[in-house]
């Protein structure tokens, strides 16, 4: 789902640009602009949670079916749950992922990762296949 040219997901924080600083705001988001930490983390250094974990609240509330829950609970940090496969969640994970690192990057042989997501691909079990599947997105994306 988009809104205009960004997907829906990125459309969901325009608050993040337009809200005043009178509780420093801008000092906790310091880091994700720097590209040293995710935007989840400094979210959660804020205000103890990230927009993960409300959306998937409010979809829980709303019905919607655990896997996408789930998914959009987890889609920063999948390392936090089991996986059996390459599933829902580490599929949205990927997406994400490959979204926000192609959005800062025009080289192909920059991979723009924070230190947790090197971490969580690694956890993941995608340390091999994560290349090919930037480059792969890159080739259509770009």
């Amino acid at each position: 789902m988009v809104a205009g040219d960004k997907p829906l997901h990125s459309s969901s924080t325009p608050w993040q640009h337009k809200r005043p600083d009178h509780i420093g705001l801008r000092s906790f988001t310091h880091p994700y602009r720097d590209r040293t930490c995710t935007q989840g983390e400094a979210e959660e250094q804020l205000i103890g949670t990230s927009h993960a974990e409300i959306g998937a609240y409010l979809l829980g509330l709303w019905g919607i079916d655990s896997l996408v829950v789930e998914a959009v609970a987890h889609h920063h940090r999948p390392d936090r749950i089991t996986h059996v496969d390459f599933d829902t969640t580490t599929a949205v994970y990927i997406a994400d992922l490959l979204e926000r690192t192609l959005d800062h990057s025009h080289d192909a042989n920059e991979t723009s990762l924070t230190e947790t997501d090197e971490k969580v691909i690694e956890a993941l079990g995608l340390s091999q296949q994560y290349p090919a599947l930037r480059n792969r997105a890159m080739e259509l994306f770009a």
